[in-house]
């Protein structure tokens, strides 16, 4: 990812010097005038020779490496940087939504407030970012996966590819000044494997457009598919960056990929070498001569990483026993991962390592704690690195912001590099306490229940009732401490199945204060997030809100503002809803639903005036649908607003 700086020509540096030097002529009255022009020897009337003026070689180009920073692929603000965290530029995604004309924000999904419905940042270099999104394709039944670029100083928008959605896309990666994509053809009709292909886009300054160009590597990708090798060419995952196949065979020499066999590389030549001694294990990333892999037991719950040897095709462990390892970027032969223990259930401590492949070395980067009441992963929330420097979202002074983190002993420096995320309100009101507790099987002590509880204390400068506000949400979180495993036939009768299989026994709870706000100088609101997990594909997030007036110091529920009755707040909330599915264009919508009236119908039956799933605001309510209530999981809260003014007949609470 390079951007091209201005550059002096030789001719000009020599204009400049000549001029210099004319200046200086003052000092010495006896030096005779020379053409500047040509490059004789000039020579003082004492008969000494000054020296001679020669036009300079053209310099090479400078270039400055740059990145960008953006929180989870599709956050609002992307920073521009240089290696060494010097802030080049800001992108606001909403700027570059005014650009997108009207009739194609469909195709250029930069402004909707969703943020899982937004393009996600792919790639970047040479003063472009690079998008890639699912988006309707000309049949509004059919979906495409779009790539565009988006030109950082004037945020112009370039149309670059259009890839049918039946082909899985494997990565977008930008390199050596052009941009490559990568995808798999998916299996035939008939389970046959149809191979990937790679699409290859460069920019035309004359002409302001990307042209496609062949892959140098097409007859290897055949090659592998008729060979029955199906290619992978992801040797690192960094923020959002994933490598392109021409990337990784120019560093690499192969590309790895799997068989029915196990693992295999395929050279430039469309060769075919199996690996020996790998049997088992996901290889995460690799370079020329090393491959990293995690091998983690669900049975067990241990995580354990691992170098496998090219060239001496051995295979060495490199980490100890954890319960949880994660790879987060490689440098060439550089491995950066990090495992992760607790100093009690819900405090996590991450430790970040270094292996380099070429010494067989291991170095203890830096450790990170996690903080109650700051939702990120300690040291490591969207790690990238930029060149061999590394960068990650970490909280400092009431906000969460871009750091560069460097290493010495073991020990984190942190440096802010003036990129922020967000603010982090929580502590201007209070602070956060946190307890956790484990019940564990009293025959063979194996984990069953692991609960972490946090619970805001509100500063008394706020309320004269503040011990009475705090004494209430302290029973909330004791409410949440006191969930039970008692029962025999949960804990077994010979804990045979338990010491076999630990985690598939172990239920989790999580309950964090999300937020705190003031509402109207009247109301203290708190947020409560939390995550249940009990086995499967994946758990089910929790949200609560209670809400306090400051004077008293009594929580207090809709029903104490809202005076009209159940089936009226039902017929607002469906109306309300429906205003709401219609305001999604096509392919966006979270709904399951696809027409107006049975989301109407729908939410109609699922609103209740004493439910609870509202969320208080300044200027109106958040009335709130779990996952899979009226859209599927991945569409996470649909969130519905409604004005005090609709709701009460008033502007504020």
């Amino acid at each position: 990812m390079k951007k091209k700086l201005l550059k002096f020509t030789g001719l000009f540096i020599t204009f400049i010097m000549v001029m210099w030097f004319a200046g200086c002529g003052n000092k010495t009255a006896e030096t005779s005038e020379t053409n500047p022009g040509d490059n004789q020897t000039a020579e003082t009337s004492a008969g000494t020779e000054t020296e001679t003026l020669t036009e300079e070689p053209a310099k090479e180009p400078e270039h400055i490496e740059t990145y960008a920073l953006t929180q989870g692929y599709n956050g609002d603000l992307i920073y521009i940087i240089d290696s060494e965290g010097n802030k080049l530029k800001t992108i606001d995604r909403a700027d570059i939504a005014k650009n997108v004309p009207d009739n194609e924000k469909e195709q250029y999904r930069f402004a909707s407030e969703e943020t899982y419905m937004r393009c996600t940042l792919a790639a970047e270099g040479d003063g472009f970012l690079f998008f890639s999104d699912t988006v309707p394709g000309e049949d509004s039944d059919q979906y495409e996966h779009s790539v565009f670029a988006v030109k950082e100083d004037d945020l112009k928008i370039y149309p670059i590819a259009k890839i049918p959605n039946e082909h899985y896309v494997i990565s977008t990666d930008y390199y050596e000044g052009a941009l490559f994509v990568d995808f798999s053809f998916g299996y035939g009709e008939n389970n046959e494997y149809l191979g990937v292909g790679e699409k290859k886009f460069v920019y035309d300054e004359n002409t302001d457009v990307f042209t496609e160009k062949d892959s140098e590597y097409n007859g290897v990708f055949e090659s592998a598919k008729v060979m029955g090798v199906r290619l992978n060419g992801t040797t690192r995952v960094m923020g959002y960056s994933q490598d392109s196949f021409t990337r990784t065979m120019h560093e690499c020499g192969f590309i790895l990929g799997s068989t029915d066999n196990g693992y295999a590389m395929v050279d430039d030549r469309g060769a075919v070498t199996p690996l020996v001694n790998f049997e088992e294990g996901y290889i995460n990333m690799y370079s020329k001569g090393h491959m990293f892999f995690i091998n983690s037991s669900y049975d067990t719950g241990v995580a354990e990483a691992f170098i496998y040897d090219v060239d001496g095709k051995a295979l060495n462990q490199i980490s100890d026993d954890w319960s949880l390892i994660q790879s987060i970027g490689r440098n060439g032969n550089d491995y950066y991962y990090y495992t992760q223990d607790e100093e009690s259930y819900g405090i996590k401590i991450n430790h970040v390592f270094k292996y380099n492949a070429e010494s067989g070395l291991t170095t203890a980067l830096y450790e990170a704690k996690s903080i109650p009441g700051v939702s990120i992963q300690p040291g490591v929330e969207d790690f990238q690195l930029c060149g061999d420097k590394m960068y990650a979202i970490c909280y400092d002074d009431g906000a969460t912001k871009w750091m560069r983190i460097d290493s010495s002993n073991g020990v984190a420096t942190y440096t802010d590099i003036d990129c922020p995320v967000s603010t982090v309100d929580i502590f201007n009101y209070g602070k956060i306490s946190s307890t956790s507790i484990v019940d564990t099987c009293p025959n063979c002590g194996t984990p069953l229940v692991k609960i972490y509880a946090e619970r805001f204390e509100l500063d008394s400068k706020y309320s004269k009732n503040a011990d009475k506000i705090n004494e209430t949400l302290k029973d909330v979180q004791d409410r949440e401490l006191s969930y039970s495993t008692d029962g025999d036939d949960y804990y077994g009768s010979d804990c045979t199945e338990h010491q076999e299989h630990p985690t598939w026994y172990t239920i989790t709870d999580d309950y964090t204060v999300s937020a705190v706000k003031i509402i109207n100088d009247k109301y203290l609101a708190v947020d409560m997030g939390g995550y249940w997990y009990g086995g499967g594909a994946h758990g089910m997030p929790m949200r609560d809100q209670h809400l306090f007036d400051l004077e008293t110091g009594e929580e207090k529920t809709l029903e104490d503002f809202y005076t009209m009755t159940n089936e009226d707040f039902k017929a607002l909330v469906a109306y309300k809803t429906k205003e709401d599915f219609l305001k999604y264009e096509n392919g966006e919508s979270p709904y399951f639903a696809a027409d107006a009236d049975t989301v109407f119908n729908d939410a109609y039956e699922y609103a209740e005036l004493d439910r609870g799933t509202v969320d208080f605001a300044e200027d109106g309510i958040y009335y709130y649908y779990p996952p899979y209530e009226m859209g599927p999981y991945a569409a996470g809260y649909i969130d519905v607003f409604i004005s005090y003014e609709e709701l009460l007949g008033r502007e504020e609470l």
